[in-house]
């Protein structure tokens, strides 16, 4: 059994596409190459072919489109000085951004709950979660106590890890 005939197999996948509009897409897949080939014919400048082929390898050509797209002019054709390098520094930097973004929104969904938990701790002592008069109704006390024994299962933070293992 070949691997697209396993991948259907396990995801149970049919020939026809389902989609919710009216239209289906009937363009069939095409070889990375041969992708290269096409961006090239609408004028895109490649300049080292096999690292192209390495990065769509990695990246595909749907999420770099993103990138290319701006590039064209209104035929859809590319100006004589774009490069594939033009939309990689693109993808590269964007890649790079959320990372610094998330990192970011990271630190403050910490500060945030740090300041929330030390607040309500402060007030309603260390274990307010399970006193059930701290909650609006028996369903809020319900699901916020399987919240945190689902987060503390999951969780692998040593400082979670060590309060769990010393005092529960």
């Amino acid at each position: 059994m070949n691997i697209f005939h396993f991948i259907r197999k396990i995801f149970r996948l049919r020939h026809s596409a389902r989609n919710k509009g009216n239209k289906r897409y009937t363009n069939e897949p095409i070889s990375i190459s041969n992708q290269l080939n096409r961006l090239q014919t609408d004028g895109l400048i490649i300049p080292n072919l096999v690292q192209a082929e390495r990065e769509l390898e990695n990246i595909s050509y749907f999420r770099l489109s993103e990138y290319l797209n701006h590039l064209r002019d209104s035929n859809h054709k590319f100006g004589g000085s774009h490069t594939f390098d033009d939309a990689l520094c693109e993808y590269y930097f964007d890649k790079q951004l959320r990372a610094v973004i998330f990192q970011a929104i990271q630190s403050i969904e910490i500060s945030l709950r740090t300041r929330m938990i030390q607040c309500v701790s402060m007030s309603l002592g260390t274990y307010w979660f399970m006193d059930k008069n701290n909650f609006k109704n028996n369903y809020y006390f319900k699901n916020t106590l399987k919240k945190i024994r689902n987060e503390v299962g999951r969780n692998k933070e040593p400082f979670i890890l060590d309060f769990y293992n010393n005092y529960s």
